[in-house]
């Protein structure tokens, strides 16, 4: 699986005995203005975007993949982060707001070598705003889970068949839903 996503000069750089890694993230708690920081020691530049170092950035959760249709969750720690970073979560709703995460590999000078891949796409689930008020500085903690976290969400609507045919009468979207778990055999029968 190494190198999956992405294409052949970031492959280049991911072999090779010593390279820069940056972790890209994007927080979209206001739509009309995203925020994009990384961990690296400066400025990033990808994809038409400007990733603000996070000088404080503490700390990115790992992130596994599994096939047990569990849902993956990550938890990003920022600290000193200015007043405006933390009036975001004050002024404007954050539930279900979009969290992004890419790896890149970066040349000396910080730019992007090939293109990064993202390892996370999510939705923010809570934050916990820390207050210094004698430094006027905060430490904010955000927890996103996978945008296939709706999937599992009981109340409301449901994901299966007979729930989409009382809304959506004739539409089988969720048809086979109910075996999403059901061993799937290629190939011809004998």
């Amino acid at each position: 699986m190494a190198g999956r996503g992405f294409n052949s000069t970031a492959k280049a750089e991911s072999v090779k005995s010593f390279n820069s890694i940056a972790t890209l993230v994007e927080v979209v708690v206001d739509p009309s203005n995203p925020n994009y920081l990384t961990d690296f020691a400066r400025d990033v530049s990808h994809d038409s975007k400007t990733f603000v170092s996070a000088q404080g950035m503490l700390s990115v959760s790992s992130i596994a993949e599994n096939n047990s249709n569990g849902i993956e969750t990550v938890s990003l720690s920022l600290s000193a982060v200015p007043e405006e970073f933390v009036n975001l979560f004050l002024d404007f709703s954050y539930i279900d707001r979009p969290v992004k995460i890419h790896k890149a590999f970066l040349d000396a000078d910080g730019a992007v070598l090939g293109n990064s891949m993202l390892i996370f796409d999510g939705r923010i689930d809570k934050p916990v705003i820390k207050h210094d008020f004698d430094g006027q500085t905060a430490t904010i903690g955000i927890t996103a889970s996978s945008h296939w976290a709706n999937f599992e969400r009981k109340s409301g609507r449901f994901s299966n068949d007979a729930h989409q045919q009382t809304y959506f009468s004739g539409d089988d979207c969720f048809k086979f839903a109910i075996d999403y778990e059901k061993e799937i055999v290629w190939g011809q029968e004998d």
